[in-house]
């Protein structure tokens, strides 16, 4: 069954061509927002469930965006289907029915597939796959933290140099065409030519540069989808060309852009920039590690002063040094958090793999219980200063989506650390150093501070690992303490510092 649902779906991809299947999803994923009305246009009504307009996820209606990113990428995978008999009909790119019919079939197929290769077998293994094809379209790119954030990160020093090198173009001016891109393209479902120059502003020459590491011919875009995808058999968790080039060029020199997608323009120049700089190697991967300790750390002292947040230090030991963790947090003198910063992204196997243990970013998760317990074995034996609270914990705060709904996997951690702790810690830790670790990738970390007052915040870290706690969210557990008070919620912390970091951005506030 699951082959005939797969030459069913090929077959329904075949029959469009290529910029009518793109025109097709552009309009299914822009009449699902608050865009809407931009996509009607280009829709035949007659064809369209009135209650499938504007709607928001959840909803019986929706098609997800996760899907029409996975038929994005099947279509160009797909060759179109050539006439034996007769005329071959094809698809109408306005017909909404012909997208439903695509999405029901890529769902049965999907279904199938669940059987193959022992996902059914391994629940909790599938339920980490699901949430890493899901939870960033969820959560979303287009907002100030996450642009802030990642070109704080990724866009200076030795990561802008590197960028540099690599494109011929600044990081400054790739994001200021990414964003005019972005915002261009909900709205429209191609540009053309020198329209694309009018539109954001920038000379043909910085514009053809942002193109590159942005946007490729569809013949290349075919032949990379085709590459990437083909040594995976599971059709949902298949590489998306889309996260590396979401824009497509349907016209040569000339310039015809597409891009069905186009809230995955902002992904590319945001999150995306990791993979644009990390082939610089080891002096780039030191930096941009210490600029996410260095945001961790002043985000959590703008957001909640009232506490005492302290950088890593060095302290002696045996007349040797040895750093603190990244980020100590004091309550009236008393240590009440140990924070490890992870810059480490998930590679595609991390996400979606049989067994994401063996990836190097599993290891560093492990590396930052051991040294969040060996400080505090430090701190009991007066190694270091630090008068621990009897309610301490610990927490590693990660860039990407490490560990979430993946309790197995963190119960690894917890049995790596403590299997190898000895060794790591020249046998000074004990079972009463094994604090509690919690778990918070920075988005719901940044969530919960732009929310949390002193009281709530401390309830929360002596919740947050409670068993009925199990699989939630760090942010739905902070709204469950008795202390959370629903009234507070401060704008981002940095909202007067972007223009450090993201030069063009008052440029286009002032015009919008």
């Amino acid at each position: 069954m699951h082959a005939h649902h797969k030459k069913e779906l090929l077959k329904l991809l075949s029959r469009f061509e290529d910029e009518d299947l793109f025109n097709l999803i552009w309009a299914t994923n822009i009449i699902e927002t608050e865009n809407f009305r931009k996509a009607l246009p280009h829709l035949d009504l007659k064809t369209v469930n009135p209650k499938a307009v504007g709607i928001k996820e959840p909803h019986e209606f929706a098609i997800h965006k996760w899907e029409l990113e996975t038929l994005a990428n099947e279509g160009l995978t797909t060759s179109h289907s050539a006439p034996r008999k007769g005329k071959i009909v094809r698809m109408k790119s306005d017909h909404y029915g012909n997208i439903v019919a695509c999405i029901n079939r890529l769902r049965k197929l999907e279904n199938k597939e669940f059987n193959i290769g022992g996902h059914k077998k391994n629940i909790f293994g599938e339920l980490v796959r699901i949430g890493n094809r899901q939870f960033p379209w969820q959560v979303g790119s287009a907002n100030m933290a996450n642009l802030f954030r990642n070109n704080f990160i990724y866009g200076q020093g030795k990561c802008a140099e590197e960028f540099l090198k690599k494109f011929q173009i600044s990081i400054p001016d790739f994001s200021k065409v990414s964003f005019a891109l972005h915002a261009a393209l909900m709205s429209q479902p191609s540009l053309s030519g020198d329209q694309a120059f009018k539109v954001i502003g920038v000379s043909e020459e910085i514009y053809r540069a942002a193109l590159k590491p942005l946007c490729l011919p569809l013949t290349e875009a075919r032949q990379l989808a085709t590459t990437e995808r083909r040594k995976v058999i599971h059709v949902a968790y298949k590489p998306s060309i889309f996260r590396q080039y979401p824009c497509i060029n349907f016209s040569g020199r000339d310039l015809r852009i597409r891009s069905p997608l186009p809230q995955l323009i902002m992904d590319r120049m945001t999150t995306g920039l990791f993979y644009d700089v990390v082939s610089g190697g080891g002096p780039v991967r030191d930096e941009y590690g210490r600029r996410f300790e260095e945001y961790c750390l002043k985000f959590s002292q703008r957001s909640l002063p009232e506490l005492s947040w302290q950088p890593e230090e060095q302290y002696k030991l045996k007349k040797s040094p040895v750093d603190t963790p990244d980020i100590l947090c004091f309550d009236s003198g008393s240590l009440v958090l140990v924070a490890e910063c992870k810059a480490t992204r998930m590679s595609r196997e991390a996400m979606f793999g049989q067994d994401p243990t063996s990836e190097r970013g599993f290891e560093d998760l492990v590396k930052a219980v051991k040294q969040i317990w060996r400080f505090f074995a430090h701190c009991r034996l007066g190694k270091h200063s630090a008068n621990i609270s009897p309610n301490a914990v610990g927490m590693v705060i990660t860039l990407d989506n490490w560990l979430v709904m993946a309790e197995k996997l963190k119960e690894e951690v917890f049995r790596r650390a403590d299997r190898e702790i000895d060794g790591f810690s020249l046998g000074l830790v004990q079972s009463v150093d094994k604090r509690r670790v919690i778990f918070a990738p920075v988005q719901q970390y940044e969530r919960v501070m732009s929310t949390a007052t002193k009281s709530s915040f401390t309830q929360l870290l002596s919740q947050a690992t409670a068993t009925k706690h199990t699989g939630w969210n760090l942010d739905m557990i902070h709204e469950k303490v008795l202390s959370f008070d629903s009234s507070v919620d401060r704008e981002f912390p940095f909202s007067r510092d972007i223009q450090d970091v993201v030069p063009w951005w008052n440029s286009f506030a002032e015009g919008s």
